[in-house]
C-alpha cells in the first residue's frame, strides 16, 4: 500500500515524489524545478526552500 504524504513545497497531497532530508516533494513539484527557468519567479522561492530543508535537517541531526 502507498503512503499519501504532503508536499513541503506545494502542500498538496500525492503518492508519488521523492525525499530530500526527510522533507517530502511531490512528482509535480520534482518536475517543475527540474525544469524551471532561472528568471522564473518563483525559482528563489523553492531554492529558499530547499535551503530551510537542509539547515531543519543539520539542527536536528546536530550532535552537542
Amino acid at each position: 500500500m502507498k503512503k499519501i504524504r504532503v508536499c513541503s513545497f506545494c502542500g498538496n497531497m500525492r503518492i508519488h515524489g521523492i525525499s530530500i532530508l526527510e522533507q517530502w516533494m511531490c512528482a509535480e513539484c520534482e518536475e517543475k524545478l527540474l525544469h524551471m527557468d532561472l528568471e522564473d519567479p518563483s525559482y528563489e522561492e523553492n531554492k529558499e526552500k530547499i535551503k530551510d530543508i537542509w539547515k531543519t535537517h543539520y539542527v536536528l541531526t546536530k550532535k552537542p
